[in-house]
């Protein structure tokens, strides 16, 4: 401590201490913290040094292992790092070696563990001697005497000396003892032999003498390289070589090793890429071998549907279908995947086609003929697709694929609906027993013989809709009064309430019971629930469900038939049939083929079959499904008893064995020489007994054999076979040939054959609209099930609902439509203020499950709740309106209410619920609507020439004054119809100023106004018209009547423009109610909800052809205004406006309005040239000029007809330019065209939008010299459109007077108003202002003040400023008219 605090502490730093000297403890204790820091840091290297060494290890090549020379190097620089790790060690740290046991290494003793684990001191030798024990195999290793010694004599004698005699170990290995496997529980085991044990102890001296040996040439090394480098610090210097020898070596290795990887990873990649390069090409080449085109309409064909469930085969439910083609080319793997080329699977080989040629041939034999799918061009046709051949594949294949198919979709959908009518009447006739009441009960109130026959009855019904109900009709049977069971333990057990009749009904015995009941089962079909295998069904079967081509096959037999010359028709054999299916590819056995042929032949006795019969049932192809269907419609009792339905109560054998028949066996010989033995079954005389002793009596049996076998009475005896019939009230007979009773075959085999056929005309049934395609006797027993077990459901369900105390459901309630209402004899006009709300009671949906009870209905209640967007509808206010029935003392419900009083257009809230005893039902919300008024006439608001805005709603100033004028009405007339002309003017005075403005605004005439002012006018006279205001105020009465004010705005004319009063009059209809400031309010709140919640839409159409009835619809829209364009010009039109609310409820058509389009503007006027007569005057001046005064000398005046006074004005009229289209009038084309259209005929009697015909035909009353007198002119000129759109006056009223008016008689001919009016004659107006001096701004002054001229002509002279030649020099603004 003091030599090192002598080193630290110089006098230079005694000098600088300031502060008092420490104690000696202190001074100590720094030194030995010093010391213990520096020592962590000199660990903290030297861990660090031996850690990258072990990871550079780690990541050298392999190959450095297995090379000497390099193994040898990697020893040197591990002895290096080793070296350098005790050359680190601080100076206080001994560097004596100590030895530890024999001649292990020396380690250094004085360091801590490089690991940082406590007791164990690891070196780079351990680690060296660890990664060779494990991967390092030495070779011809020589051995030592004391090695020698430790071997076993067998090894010994295996191995070689060397020319010194030594022993060479030709390979050496670190053994280790075998492993124990994991979850064994046996000892461990693979204990190290002694050999093994000797050459381990061989290997690592041998590792130590090459770590000796590597320590040695490290140093020698180390010294080479201080000897060059000559420093001075000679422990500096041996540090920086021995990390040089040592870990830069190590890492120089590991990058070399790295860069050698890299580059022999990077060689392996490109060969591995120029290889698969390599490969792909020809693969590329081998697969373009295979390229196959695909055409357009195979790659576009739609995938194949889903594969659904196949409804087709019968009664046992849908199937999963069969795989109709399976796919046996890559074409059709690739077909409807939108590709254009597919690669083929394979070239085939010679003598065997491949996929590709297969694939070839599939396109062949579809009709597409490409040439890229050839190999050779001799093998492709011109053109890359063969049409023709294409139509005749297409023809022979496709077509009758799509038909296959279409008639498959067909079948399917109708056994579809087959097999759900079965299972929806199958689950309604469970629904139908479970409500009946068990024999049990029957028998307790009505007896044992009721019950039996009751028993009988419900087990006809039940096998006659479901065969596989048997289950079901039992378990019914032995249920007790209470629905517990009766006290059946076993299945041979009576019936405890057929004990007293000693009947054997029991489980065991309702099998027979069941298969005795109608209908009965065939060796075709039977159901499974009366048991037995049919052999002939399995041959059928055999033969129909098979692939193979038989019709081929019998079309030679009957190419054989004929040949032979037998007879005709050709019949078929037994043998004829077996050689006929083994040429098709089907092997039958005799006995399947003599099925076959009794079955076809059916009872005749002929023992062969007709040709065509059998070629019919064989040789049909039926598609996969189509089995059971086929089957469907035969019928042949072989093995089943055809009398009580027992399988297998007969067997049938051809050409017997033995020569006599036995007991129970009959022998019959057919016309054909064979003979057909049949066996009776005993059994079957045991199950006639046991019908007979329930009551099924057989025919077949003699009358004292009946008394004996059934002790019952008359009245509960059947006859055998059982007669559905006569389980089925009156109201569900069926046809008697449906259901024959008779014993012989050939009745039954017609009531089986009808009973699964469905007829052609439905029964009056209440099923038959649910199971049409049924057959009748089932829909028939269905409905008897139906009516026995009514009474029984509903009072099943009343039980249930008030046992679980249900209140109803929620009510269905629906408005009636105006079309529903209409075929009831509604007026129209009253559905617009009214509904007709209909409901009917809730139901569940179960789909037919009885057990979902909704409680019965007691009465319902309807409440109303006003106008969508009124007071009452925003606070949720409702009142009850109506109750079905409205007492309890009243017994029938009527279903529906009737509100009257409502507004057109306008939706109302209602809810309905439904009571019954045990509370309210859940409400039903709902909202509708009242059907949209019919709209007002559309008002022309602007008219052109080739567009009009059409108006037909009220605008909001309008209403507004509306309004206004009725509430200032009913606050003077106190609700009456009559008020104070002079309080009222007050009271608009006082509080009304808009409405006084505009009563201002509008003017009227005297004849108008006669109940005020007195004065009249008749005829054209042309009374002024005055303002309405200024009658009013004028006017020497004191009372005023509602009706008049309404008449003079209806009649009265608004600055703003005619069609101002029009809207007022309709919003004056509108506002006929007394309206008051806060119901004003509240309708206007309403009727803005109203448009959000539900707008009106307006349909405006317009008319084609009026004699016809003819219109189009123009357009929709949502506004009350709309601009049409595209009209022809001068042409009429004729436009109506119908209101489609938002539950689609539409209105009557609204009035027609006629417009007329105006005629294109002419072109304006020219000065016309002027005319220089020729003369020899020599002196131009002294003749005059032919227009007055020329004004100046230039050569203007020379050139054109204008003088001082006049102008000459010449024009081209607008109508001159027409040249298509619509002309004058509305007629198609020009003048030309309408003459040649009416001498050709062409136009017939249709005279477009508006009918001149029908307009005269009002005045005519079928006249053909009707006339019409001066007051009727004005509404036919506004039925014509003439009047309203072009506003005509009084003066043109009047001129229209004096030129159509007969003056004899002062009445207008309509023969010659139709003239007048169809004719192609215009009149030009040139109308001219006042003028203003020239040089002066016009200022705009108005025009046509003065009117120069009116008639037909092209040009006039027109005076500018009559007789004075003050004003020269005046400019003038001249603008031309026409008038049709």
């Amino acid at each position: 401590v003091c030599r090192l605090s002598s080193n630290r502490q110089t006098p230079a730093s005694m000098a600088n201490h300031k502060q008092p000297a420490t104690s000696r403890w202190d001074e100590k204790k720094e030194h030995l913290s010093a010391k213990t820091r520096n020592g962590f840091e000199q660990w903290v290297k030297r861990k660090d040094t031996f850690e990258r060494g072990c990871r550079l290890l780690d990541a050298l090549d392999v190959s450095r292992w297995d090379d000497p020379a390099k193994f040898r190097d990697v020893i040197v620089a591990l002895a290096a790092v080793d070296q350098s790790l005790r050359t680190e060690a601080g100076p206080g740290e001994s560097e004596e070696e100590v030895t530890h046991g024999g001649d292990r290494p020396r380690q250094t003793c004085a360091p801590p563990p490089l690991d940082g684990v406590r007791g164990t001191r690891r070196s780079v030798f351990e680690v060296f001697r660890r990664r060779a024990t494990r991967d390092v195999t030495f070779t011809d290793v020589t051995l030592t005497a004391a090695n020698e010694r430790s071997l076993s004599d067998a090894l010994t004698q295996q191995l070689v000396r060397d020319e010194a005699g030594r022993l060479v170990m030709p390979t050496l290995r670190y053994a280790w003892p075998a492993q124990q496997h994991s979850g064994t529980v046996a000892p461990a085991v693979g204990h190290l032999t002694a050999d093994q044990r000797a050459q381990n102890a061989i290997f690592l001296r041998y590792c130590r003498t090459m770590w000796r040996e590597a320590q040695r040439e490290a140093r020698t090394r180390l010294g080479r390289a201080l000897a060059d480098a000559g420093a001075v610090d000679r422990n500096r210097a041996a540090a920086a070589g021995l990390r040089a020898l040592g870990i830069g070596q190590l890492a120089a290795w590991v990058e070399t090793d790295s860069e050698i990887q890299r580059v022999a990873a990077r060689d392996a990649m490109r060969e591995r890429e120029e290889k698969a390069r390599v490969t792909h090409a020809r693969f590329v080449k081998r697969k373009d071998r295979t390229r196959l085109r695909v055409p357009v309409t195979e790659a576009a064909q739609p995938a194949p549907p889903i594969p659904r469930l196949d409804l087709s085969r019968g009664e046992n439910g849908p199937t999963r279908p069969r795989v109709e083609r399976v796919s046996s080319t890559a074409l059709d793997l690739a077909r409807g995947q939108g590709l254009v080329w597919v690669h083929a699977l394979g070239r085939g080989a010679p003598g065997r086609d491949g996929d590709l040629e297969r694939s070839r041939r599939q396109l062949l034999a579809r009709g597409h003929v490409l040439r890229a799918n050839f190999d050779a061009t001799r093998d492709a046709t011109d053109e890359d697709f063969d049409a023709d051949r294409f139509e005749e594949i297409h023809e022979k294949y496709t077509a009758a694929r799509r038909r296959a198919a279409r008639a498959r979709r067909i079948d399917a959908r109708r056994e579809f609906e087959r097999w759900n009518a079965a299972r929806r009447g199958r689950a309604r006739a469970l629904d139908c027993l479970r409500a009946l009441q068990p024999p049990a009960h029957m028998a307790a109130e009505a007896g044992a013989a009721a019950a039996l026959r009751y028993w009988r009855r419900i087990g006809g019904l039940l096998k006659a809709v479901d065969g596989g109900l048997l289950g079901d009709w039992v378990e019914w049977s032995q249920l007790g009064g209470n629905d517990s069971a009766a006290g059946v333990t076993r299945a041979s057990d009576v019936f405890e309430w057929a004990q007293p009749l000693k009947a054997p009904a029991s489980p065991a015995n309702a099998t027979a019971v069941w298969c005795a009941l109608a209908p009965r089962g065939c060796d075709v079909s039977r159901h499974p629930s009366c048991g037995g295998v049919s052999a002939l069904r399995a041959s059928l079967v055999k033969v129909l469900g098979s692939s193979c081509d038989l019709a081929s096959a019998f079309e030679r037999l009957r190419k054989r038939l004929a040949a032979s010359g037998g007879e005709v028709p050709p019949t078929v054999t037994a043998r004829d049939l077996r050689r006929c299916c083994h040429e098709g590819g089907l092997a039958l056995s005799r006995e399947e083929a003599r099925q076959l042929i009794d079955c076809v032949d059916a009872y005749s006795g002929y023992g062969t079959a007709p040709f065509d019969e059998i070629s019919a049932l064989l040789a049909t192809p039926v598609r996969p499904g189509g089995v059971r269907r086929a089957l469907r419609r035969l019928t042949h009792f072989e093995a089943t008893c055809p009398e009580t339905g027992m399988p297998n109560a007969f067997r049938v054998t051809a050409s017997p064995a033995r020569v006599r028949a036995g007991p129970c066996e009959v022998d019959v010989t057919l016309a054909n020489g064979e003979v057909r033995r049949r066996w009776k079954n005993p059994e079957r005389t045991a199950r006639i007994e046991l019908l007979c002793r329930i009551g099924m009596v057989s025919k077949s049996l003699a009358h004292h054999d009946i008394e004996t076998l059934c002790p019952l009475p008359h009245d509960l005896r059947c006859a055998l076979p059982h007669d559905l019939a006569s389980e089925l009230p009156d109201s569900c007979s069926i046809s008697a040939a449906a259901l024959s009773g008779a014993s012989e075959p050939r009745s039954d085999l017609a009531a089986y054959s009808a009973w699964f056929s469905a007829s052609d005309v439905p029964p009056a049934s209440s099923q038959a609209e649910a199971f049409g395609v049924w057959g009748a006797p089932r829909r028939a027993a269905l409905d008897a099930l139906l009516a026995v077990s009514d009474n029984a459901r509903k009072e099943a369900r009343l039980r249930l609902a008030l046992a679980r105390g249900t209140p109803p459901a929620a009510p269905d309630l629906w408005a009636a439509g105006p079309d529903e209402l209409r075929a009831e004899g509604a007026p129209s006009d009253a559905l617009l203020s009214r509904l007709v709300l209909r409901w009917r009671p809730g139901v569940n949906n179960g789909d037919g499950d009885e057990t979902t009870v909704v409680g019965p209905v007691s009465f319902f209640s309807l409440e109303f709740s006003g106008a969508l967007g009124s007071r009452a509808q925003r606070e949720n206010a409702f009142s009850e309106i109506a109750r079905d029935p409205p007492t309890a003392r009243d017994d029938s419900f009527s279903f529906q209410h009737v509100v009257s009083g409502l507004t057109p257009d306008t939706t109302y809230v209602f809810r309905l619920r439904a009571f019954n005893g045990v509370g309210p039902g859940p409400y039903v919300w709902r909202r509708f609507s009242t059907p949209p008024a019919r709209p007002i006439a559309p008002v022309p608001v602007r008219v052109g020439a080739r567009a009009v805005v059409l108006r037909w709603t009220v605008p909001d100033m309008v209403a507004r004054r509306a309004v206004e004028l009725r509430r200032s009405f009913d606050e003077v007339s106190a609700g009456s119809l009559h008020a104070s002309r002079v309080e009222w003017l007050r009271v608009v005075a006082a509080h009304y100023a808009p409405l006084l403005s505009f009563l201002q605004g509008v003017t009227t005439t005297r004849g108008a106004a006669t109940h005020l002012s007195g004065s009249g006018s008749a005829g054209h006279s042309g009374p002024a018209r005055q303002s309405l205001l200024d009658i009013l105020e004028s006017s020497d009465h004191d009372i005023i009547d509602w009706a008049w004010l309404c008449d003079c705005l209806g009649t009265a004319t608004c600055r703003d423009g005619e069609e101002t009063t029009q809207f007022l009059a309709d919003a004056l209809t509108c506002a006929g109610g007394h309206a008051t400031a806060g119901a004003a309010a509240d309708a206007a709140v309403a009727r803005h909800v109203q448009r959000l919640a539900s707008p009106t839409t307006y349909v405006l159409e317009r008319c084609l052809s009026e004699l016809h009835g003819e219109w189009e619809e123009v357009l929709r829209t949502r506004f009350g205004e709309a601009t049409i364009n595209g009209l022809d010009a001068g042409a009429a039109h004729q436009f109506r406006v119908r209101a489609v609310n938002a539950a689609g409820a539409a209105s009557p058509s609204g009035r027609a309005t006629v417009i007329n389009t105006l005629l294109n503007s002419p072109p304006p006027p020219r000065l016309a040239r002027a005319h220089v007569r020729a003369t020899t005057n020599r002196h131009p001046r002294a003749s005059a000029p032919p227009y007055g005064d020329v004004v100046g000398v230039g050569g203007f005046e020379r050139r054109f007809a204008v003088s001082s006074t006049t102008v000459k004005l010449v024009w081209l009229g607008a109508t001159d330019k027409l040249t298509g289209g619509h002309g004058l009038n509305g007629r198609g084309g020009g003048p030309s065209d309408r003459i040649l259209a009416e001498w050709t005929g062409a136009a017939g009697e249709d005279e477009g939008a508006v009918s001149l015909t029908a307009v005269l035909a009002r005045y005519s009353h079928g006249r053909e010299d009707a006339t019409f007198d001066g007051k009727v002119l004005p509404d036919v000129l506004t039925r014509l459109g003439a009047h309203r759109t072009h506003d005509a006056e009084d003066t043109a009223l009047r001129a229209a007077w004096d030129e159509l008016r007969d003056a004899a008689r002062d009445v207008v001919r309509t023969a010659h108003f139709a003239a007048w009016w169809n004719a192609d004659v215009v009149t030009h107006i040139l109308q001219r202002d006042q003028g203003v001096p020239a040089g002066r701004s016009a200022g705009g002054p108005s025009l046509g003040t003065v009117t120069t001229y009116r008639g037909s002509g092209r040009g006039t002279e027109a005076r500018l400023l009559r007789g004075t030649r003050r004003l020269p020099r005046t400019q003038h603004k001249i603008q031309l008219l026409e008038l049709d």
